[in-house]
């Protein structure tokens, strides 16, 4: 199986068209974004997510779609763990880790997320997906 995925890969080789990958991240009970290094930027912002992201971070799609992933998402973990994903986003690398998010509503969850990097519309992205993990967090303290 290929390391990356690509959508050009997903129609041509499985038949899969873009429409019905749209749908089925928009079905997954998990959260799904896909973000993108700013041009001529340090930071990244969001270029897709789904139904279940609105729903865990409280966010609509529209206030989501071309903002900050840094001032989106205020993280309340360790600064290793922030180090950790700068360096795994430079070298490419797909990745996953368990950190503390304060959502926009000020609410705070701990989250399990995997990142990926894909090719998507000519370009480098990555996609996340991520699904909360405070009760099994709780269980444990």
């Amino acid at each position: 199986m290929d390391a990356k995925v690509t959508i050009g890969t997903a129609e041509g080789r499985y038949g899969i068209s873009s429409e019905l990958l749209a749908e089925l991240c928009d079905r997954a009970p998990d959260a799904i974004c896909v973000i993108e290094r700013r041009t001529n930027a340090p930071d990244f912002v969001f270029r897709y997510v789904n139904r279940a992201f609105e729903t865990m971070y409280v966010c609509r799609r529209d206030m989501t779609l071309g903002a900050s992933v840094d001032a989106f998402m205020r993280e309340r973990s360790n600064p290793e763990d922030r180090e950790r994903v700068n360096e795994a986003l430079e070298r490419n690398e797909a990745f996953r880790i368990r950190r503390g998010l304060t959502r926009v509503d000020g609410s705070f969850i701990w989250i399990e997320a995997n990142f990926s990097p894909i090719q998507w519309e000519g370009g480098h992205r990555w996609m996340f997906i991520t699904r909360d993990a405070t009760r099994e967090k709780r269980a444990h303290e």
